[in-house]
Formats: C-alpha cells, structure tokens, sequence
C-alpha cells in the first residue's frame, strides 16, 4: 500500500493506465520498475515514487505475502530447475550470503513481522541509495520532474 491506496486501489489504477509494476529481489540488490504508457507518465511516476518510496505495509498484505512465499518454498522440491538452483548456491558459496536466495527459509519468512520490514525499508531503501533508469521519449522537463521528485 502508499497513503490513501491499499493494494487492490494501487492495482486498479495501474491496469487502468495499463502500467504494469514489478519488484525481484536478488542476493544483493533489489529491481524496481513500473513500465506504461508515456500518454500517462506524470500518474505512473507519482506512484511509482509512492510505492517506493513511501510504502505503507499494510498488515494484512505482509500476511498475504508471507503465506505466499512459504507456499512457493514449500513447492520448491516439485520443481527440480529452481531447487537445484537453491542446493546449487548453498553448495558453491557455503556460508557466504550469495549461499541465500532473496525468498529466504521457511522458518525465516514465518519469523518475519510489519515492523521488521518497515524497519529494513527505512534503513536500507532511499532514493540516495539507488540507480534510477528512465528509458522512453521523455523531454528535458519529464527529466527535471523525475530529479526533483527523487
């Protein structure tokens, strides 16, 4: 969620633009990335700054979340390709933190809190600490709006 959207608002308003949002975290950076019209840009770059930068974590989505992942943890040994990935990682780095996945362990994911994430959001995630691309015909003041809003 951002302020004023919860996530079913937030998915409504980018399928009405026809943006699609998107986040994978990997063992040492996070992508984010909304991709949509440029007819819409100025909507699109306002919750995309919104939805990174100013995440409201609603309790019950981070529920929904976390059953999720331990849904796709618990699948992970009917699919050989990934969970060989896994067993493959942990084998080559030991106890390196490339050894992990960003999905993390089933014990680990079911320890998470809301306050745990906020808190490693607020630590960790700043708009100072992060690459931007803008990739599309934009002119030099779309450029000045995404510099000033970041």
């Amino acid at each position: 969620g951002i302020p004023g959207k919860n996530a079913m608002a937030i998915a409504d308003a980018l399928e009405q633009r026809a943006d699609s949002f998107g986040a994978n975290v990997d063992a040492d950076a996070t992508f984010v990335g909304i991709r949509g019209l440029a007819f819409h840009a100025e909507d699109s770059l306002r919750d995309f700054y919104q939805l990174v930068v100013t995440p409201t974590f609603p309790a019950g989505e981070v529920d929904r979340q976390r059953k999720l992942t331990l849904a796709r943890l618990s699948r992970l040994v009917d699919r050989p390709d990934a969970f060989t990935s896994v067993v493959y990682q942990r084998y080559l780095y030991g106890s390196h933190p490339y050894a992990h996945d960003g999905t993390g362990t089933p014990s680990g994911v079911a320890q998470i809190k809301r306050g745990d994430i906020v808190a490693f959001h607020s630590q960790f995630y700043s708009p100072d600490r992060a690459t931007l691309a803008v990739v599309g015909q934009f002119d030099d003041s779309y450029k000045q709006q995404v510099v000033k809003l970041f």
